[in-house]
């Protein structure tokens, strides 16, 4: 049996934080190129594919919005498993730091 303690949420806070900025830079830079595409639109350099690529990058900055929300939701996780860990029996403590790690899990699945 895995004895855990409280290094093992722990270990996530660097990776989770990490995360989260690499997600703002990322949105930050594509909030950038979409202001600069519009700014062509309304100037009139009205190009077919102009609409799209804003579409297309809007829907990217949503799925990061999404991703950013479950590192929130993750780091949340972590900080009440780590606050918790001494007051909890092993069996408690192993559900609270995988429910903790779930929601990193589905944010790496969206990201790929």
């Amino acid at each position: 049996m895995i004895d855990i303690n409280i290094n093992t949420p722990a270990l996530l806070f660097p990776a989770i934080t990490l995360l989260m900025l690499a997600y703002t830079n990322r949105f930050l830079s594509l909030a950038t190129l979409v202001r600069k595409l519009h700014e062509e639109y309304i100037r009139g350099e009205k190009e077919k594919n102009i609409l799209s690529q804003i579409k297309n990058i809007r829907s990217r900055i949503n799925l990061i919005r999404y991703m950013q929300g479950l590192g929130v939701v993750s780091f949340l996780c972590c900080v009440l498993c780590v606050c918790n860990l001494p007051w909890l029996d092993h069996c408690c403590k192993r559900n609270i730091c995988s429910q903790s790690c779930f929601p990193a899990i589905i944010h790496h699945f969206i990201a790929a």
